[in-house]
């Protein structure tokens, strides 16, 4: 079965984004197509960046359970090549579109209050292609936080974050910057200068 194929077979009833008050979730592209668990650095990185009360998504895209499982770690051209797929899948698929804005959905639909939203490079690109398909409840306050972004912002009010080393950043994206840290593109989840920008970003 296709990646697509898998994606699109899912129940998104079955989400790990269960009904709460406030929440917390990291949204990146896919290193590996058969599994979403975070990696250490990264559940580390939610758990300092999270605001009081809000409750951590444990797995990223497509927060799934079908998705939380073991599955070898991929390299760096592996998973930089999955990471490129999926962005311009975002940009010029309509089906992937669909199936992004299908799994982003129930984290919006079953958070009662505040959503807070880290994005990668490429998890912006998918929130922004995504963002006119998701239904947003009227109450639902919406914070985002893009770290190293490339592409295009969704139509709301984003924060960013750039490394001074991040190059790629630098190529794909040519919006505002909110805020500067000492990173490069694969350095973001293990700098403390960047976690404390999106604590005080997600708190202000």
């Amino acid at each position: 079965m296709s990646y697509f194929q898998r994606l699109e077979s899912l129940d998104y009833n079955r989400t790990l984004a269960v009904p709460t008050r406030s929440r917390i979730a990291l949204l990146t592209g896919q290193s590996s197509f058969r599994s979403s668990r975070l990696t250490t650095q990264q559940l580390d990185f939610l758990r300092d960046v999270a605001p009081v009360n809000a409750e951590r998504l444990q797995l990223g895209f497509p927060y799934h359970p079908d998705f939380d499982c073991d599955a070898a770690e991929p390299g760096i051209v592996a998973a930089s090549a999955r990471n490129t797929l999926q962005y311009l899948f975002s940009l010029h698929s309509r089906r992937y579109q669909r199936i992004v804005a299908l799994a982003l959905q129930p984290l919006f639909t079953n958070t009662g209050e505040s959503l807070f939203i880290v994005t990668g490079s490429c998890g912006l690109q998918l929130l922004t292609q995504a963002w006119p398909l998701i239904e947003q409840p009227q109450h639902l306050n919406v914070r985002v936080v893009a770290l190293g972004p490339a592409g295009l912002l969704p139509p709301r009010a984003v924060a960013t974050i750039r490394g001074h080393r991040d190059l790629w950043s630098r190529l794909l994206y040519h919006g505002p910057i909110t805020a500067r840290c000492d990173a490069g593109h694969l350095d973001y989840w293990n700098s403390q200068q960047a976690r404390q920008l999106v604590k005080r970003l997600f708190n202000t």
